[in-house]
């Protein structure tokens, strides 16, 4: 009988311990997904920032010109 009670104990510290790292899993998975949508977003700030550049130095030639 004690040897089922120690069976049981160790199978139920098993399960408990499955269970946090199917939590640490769901939880990297959308810090993952977080972080991949906020590169995503940068990249997207760095195309429009490149452009304002690009466009901003023909004006400042321009307005040397004029």
């Amino acid at each position: 009988m004690d040897k089922m009670s120690i069976q049981a104990t160790s199978l139920k510290r098993l399960k408990e311990k499955v269970a946090s790292l199917e939590t640490d899993c769901k939880l990297s998975q959308i810090q993952t997904r977080e972080e991949t949508q906020k590169a995503l977003r940068m990249g997207e700030k760095i195309k429009v920032l490149k452009k304002d550049l690009t466009l901003q130095k023909p004006l400042g030639q321009t307005k040397e010109m004029l």
